[in-house]
């Protein structure tokens, strides 16, 4: 029997897009979940909105684990999220936002990079690949 495996696809994107001025460190982003993953980091999120900073530890150690699937030493631990969210509250409470955002912007762009690169078959209703 054939087996299709994928493998954990992971994008980055550097810091130094919200400001220049900051060093340019790369965020790797975790960006074919399974569905079930990215259902729960939304849920996780959407608590964290509506509760505030009693239900973000829960939400940064699902972010963590989206942040944490490139090369050894690149991704980032519920503690270590924590902080940059501590350091840049006081500081530039925006870059929480825009680091949020641009997380989902990467998972979302290739979920519709994938989807706008397919078809279907006129004929046989099946997928294929544009181009």
């Amino acid at each position: 029997m054939r087996k299709i495996i994928l493998p954990r696809l992971v994008r980055s994107f550097s810091i130094s897009e919200y400001a220049p001025e900051i060093a340019d460190e790369k965020i790797y982003v975790w960006v074919n979940p399974p569905i079930s993953a990215l259902l729960s980091l939304m849920e996780s999120f959407g608590a964290y909105v509506q509760s505030g900073d009693e239900q973000l530890n829960p939400y940064l150690e699902k972010l963590s684990a989206i942040l944490s699937q490139g090369a050894e030493g690149t991704g980032w631990n519920a503690d270590e999220l924590m902080e940059m969210v501590k350091e840049t509250a006081d500081t530039d409470p925006q870059f929480w936002i825009w680091f949020n955002n641009r997380v989902l912007q990467e998972i979302k762009e290739h979920r519709l990079l994938q989807k706008k690169n397919e078809t279907r078959d006129d004929d046989t209703g099946e997928r294929r690949q544009n181009g």
